[in-house]
């Protein structure tokens, strides 16, 4: 009941932005991304959309101070009503939700996002405009479905990662996921190592965000271990 509405989503982190685009485009959904909360001002500024996923902790410009910029300068969306600004956000305190909404968020979106939160979520806001696209099963090839079997026995006996998770995630989608984790552990040690220089340089905000993107796409792709840390 969503397809065809237009979605800015404000995502710093990169696995994260794209397992949310994945699950955007395949529900039928046009999706455009920024970076950060000015990255975002200045796309809103030259089009418009019918609703925003706006992350919450950001560098350069945060969720918070983006959504009152949206708000001061509210450029009325389709059905010339306000567009709706939703929160993606891990933290599920009293404080954080009244700091969203005293800020002009209109509701929240969990992260790590689940398909079905973000999807009920959606159709709370999106204004109906036809019929969702479907997703067709893949059809694999015999000896690849035996691989991919394979990969994820192997997958599911890693200790930390909850396999079930993270494909639920991605909807199921096996591919992604396999890709996803790939760049996530290649980025891992340089990701550690700068954390561990924040720290050492007593750079705490900077060591704090570090840590949440991390611990972030770590959750998205089911790494309990990693995310618990």
């Amino acid at each position: 009941q969503y397809g065809g509405s237009r979605i800015l989503l404000v995502e710093d982190n990169a696995i994260n932005q794209e397992v949310a685009v994945e699950l955007l485009k395949r529900a039928g959904l046009e999706v455009e991304t920024a970076d950060d909360g000015l990255q975002a001002l200045n796309v809103l500024k030259e089009r418009a959309f019918d609703l925003v996923l706006m992350d919450v902790q950001m560098p350069v410009m945060d969720g918070l101070e983006t959504t009152q910029c949206i708000r001061e300068n509210d450029t009325p969306a389709r059905n010339e009503n306000p567009i709706p600004v939703l929160a993606m956000t891990a933290n599920i305190f009293e404080e954080d939700r009244r700091a969203c909404l005293e800020a002009g968020m209109d509701g929240f979106v969990a992260k790590p996002v689940e398909p079905h939160n973000l999807f009920s979520t959606l159709l709370e806001w999106l204004p109906e405009t036809g019929r969702a696209s479907t997703i067709a099963p893949r059809k694999d090839a015999p000896a690849e479905a035996a691989a991919e079997e394979t990969l994820q026995q192997r997958l599911a006996d890693i200790e930390g990662l909850d396999l079930e998770t993270g494909l639920q995630n991605l909807s199921g989608d096996f591919d992604s996921f396999v890709r996803l984790l790939e760049q996530l552990i290649s980025s891992f040690s340089s990701d550690l190592l700068q954390l561990k220089s924040q720290l050492t340089e007593e750079s705490f905000e900077a060591a704090r965000k570090s840590a949440h993107t991390l611990k972030g796409a770590a959750g998205t792709l089911g790494l309990k271990l990693i995310q618990s840390m």
